[in-house]
């Protein structure tokens, strides 16, 4: 008997074997060698392939009681293993004005780390953000859309970061009816309601003379974490600017959108990205503050009127 290295086969060699046998059997010894091989290489390119990649991290926070909670925890597979990178955006104690100049900046030194580092393909962006929606709707708008990145979501009840992997529940969203005539005003809000419902009496004495309108569940519920599927946020995001388009053409004269938005982070990171279209007018994206008096409770915006032409009112 002829053992074969590296193999628990052993070749019959004896004279009284049949010929066919015995080439079967090293036919099949050779083979056992010849996969042991293919799946050393396959594991040798895997690891460099790996090795060369980087996770571009960024990690965006500007609430006071926010902290580094780990965002890099249990990601999904094409990750593991993966090298990163982080990028922090923290806006934590900053006033809205030191946020945008720190953001602005950090975006941007997130996307040079992938247009002169190793290469483009060797780049895994992600993005996660525990934000004043405002911030994380610029992030989102500053990133564009035509690059792609993995954004996760942080569940303040369990204490975790997240990915939106659950599957597309199918829900549909019902909206405020459009004036089928042209308007003349210069302004219009647009309330995208999907974690809680808007606070409709703050933003009728705020914004008296301003026509509003709203987009959320058919169903007419909101609540926390009810986005958590990737495919669904691109559903709906779709059926978010097919509306807003349809919108601005029923306002031939708008100059401001004002924009409200309930959601989770990642959903708001989308709606930045969609925003990154020409025929759009400026667009103030509103901070809420329930804690404030009646009337006054949308502290401050931030005006996005084409990219780099930001402003905190």
């Amino acid at each position: 008997s002829i053992p074969v290295p590296g193999t628990d086969i052993v070749v019959d060699g004896s004279i009284s074997s049949s010929e066919p046998a015995f080439w079967v059997q090293v036919v099949l010894a050779l083979g056992a060698v010849l996969c042991f091989i293919i799946a050393i290489c396959l594991f040798v390119a895997h690891h460099r392939s790996q090795s060369s990649k980087r996770i571009v991290c960024i990690e965006h926070l500007s609430y006071e009681t926010s902290q580094i909670r780990g965002i890099l925890k249990d990601l999904p597979a094409p990750y593991s293993g993966v090298r990163e990178e982080m990028v922090p955006i923290d806006g934590r104690n900053k006033s809205p004005e030191d946020h945008l100049r720190i953001l602005e900046s950090k975006m941007s030194e997130a996307r040079d780390k992938i247009t002169y580092g190793s290469g483009p393909n060797n780049y895994l962006p992600m993005y996660g953000g525990i934000a004043a929606v405002p911030m994380v709707v610029l992030a989102g708008f500053e990133w564009g859309n035509q690059n792609k990145i993995h954004i996760r979501d942080y569940d303040r009840s369990a204490g975790f970061w997240h990915d939106n992997d659950e599957p597309d529940n199918g829900i549909l969203l019902q909206s405020t009816r459009l004036p089928e005539t042209q308007q003349s005003d210069t302004e219009a809000g647009l309330c995208l309601e999907f974690s809680m419902l808007m606070d409709r009496q703050d933003t009728s004495v705020k914004f008296p003379n301003v026509p509003m309108f709203s987009m959320n569940f058919s169903n007419g519920k909101a609540g926390l974490d009810q986005l958590c599927s990737e495919h669904k946020q691109q559903r709906l995001i779709r059926e978010v600017v097919d509306y807003m388009n349809t919108l601005i053409k029923c306002f031939p004269h708008l100059k401001v959108l004002h924009l409200f938005i309930t959601a989770q982070s990642s959903f708001v990171f989308r709606v930045g990205q969609a925003l990154h279209q020409n025929h759009i007018p400026s667009v103030r994206v509103h901070h809420y503050d329930r804690s404030k008096p009646l009337g006054s409770r949308h502290t401050w915006c931030l005006q996005i009127s084409g990219p780099g032409d930001y402003e905190i009112r």
